[in-house]
């Protein structure tokens, strides 16, 4: 039985819905900034959510993926209803992007890996079944990135972004569990009844056509005319060094807001340079 919102009547929903929900550093900025830089010259074509547009909804999926209480997966539920609320009705293609529906990046809060998105996507795909039914043709995709390299860019942005005091060996030994992304996607798989399930390494997208967005392009079955160039790179490491300098800065006995201040100069002076 088709799972149907209370008082909606006979629902209608887009042509398709496509949940770009992960990973993190796996080129989910790039597709971001691709597809934002993009929106005016698709917007009779497709609808896009990024994260800033569903901003509930992702705060409740990074509240769970730390807490996993019956009470903060209720809320989930409650803001992918409120998501797909908005969105039934109209019959544009839809897509999501914000990796943060799969919770927050392993490494912070305490989080070793993702395994709170089994869970987080099966609430959206009843969310959305409930609002939209099962007409609408409905497609998770996941991103993913060899482990090493995932691991590396993974350690950079922590290192950069928060007093983390490991080095890269030995955060490598302790990460090697969350590296295992293809364990995720086949364990969400296995939670979804109704949705299918895409995913793509960045090492095999990077050069397609429009970089790493080009799958959402596919999807879509998107004309050639209306997808744009490829995006810059975006949020990359700097090539020059920083990170020793930054692992000096984290052990340090400095403040945090004098490390936080001396960590963004030193980014901006680097990012100048590298332009």
């Amino acid at each position: 039985m088709v799972p149907t919102a209370t008082g909606m009547g006979t629902m209608a929903g887009p042509g398709k819905l496509i949940i770009h929900a992960g990973f993190h550093k796996t080129g989910t900025t790039s597709v971001q900034m691709a597809l934002h830089g993009n929106r005016e010259a698709l917007a009779d074509h497709v609808d896009i959510l990024l994260r800033d547009d569903i901003l509930p909804l992702t705060q409740a999926a990074r509240h769970f993926s730390k807490r996993r209480t019956p009470e903060s997966l209720a809320e989930v539920a409650r803001q992918a209803d409120a998501c797909f609320a908005a969105i039934a009705g109209g019959t544009r293609p839809v897509v999501i992007a914000t990796e943060d529906l799969s919770g927050m990046m392993p490494g912070r809060a305490g989080l070793d890996s993702y395994s709170a998105a089994p869970i987080l996507m099966q609430t959206l795909e009843r969310a959305a079944l409930a609002r939209l039914g099962a007409a609408t043709p409905m497609v998770f995709y996941f991103s993913t990135r060899a482990a090493d390299p995932w691991v590396e860019s993974l350690w950079w942005q922590h290192l950069r972004s928060t007093r983390i005091e490991t080095d890269l060996d030995d955060y490598r030994r302790e990460a090697q569990a969350a590296a295992d992304l293809d364990a995720i996607i086949a364990a969400v798989r296995g939670a979804l009844g109704h949705a299918s399930v895409v995913s793509h390494a960045l090492e095999d997208i990077r050069q397609a056509p429009e970089g790493p967005v080009s799958v959402l392009y596919d999807l879509l079955d998107l004309p050639q005319a209306l997808r744009g160039p490829a995006p810059k790179p975006a949020n990359t490491r700097p090539p020059c060094g920083l990170e020793p300098i930054f692992l000096a800065l984290n052990r340090s006995g400095l403040p945090d807001d004098c490390v936080s201040d001396t960590k963004r100069r030193l980014l901006r002076a680097a990012r100048r340079n590298a332009d």
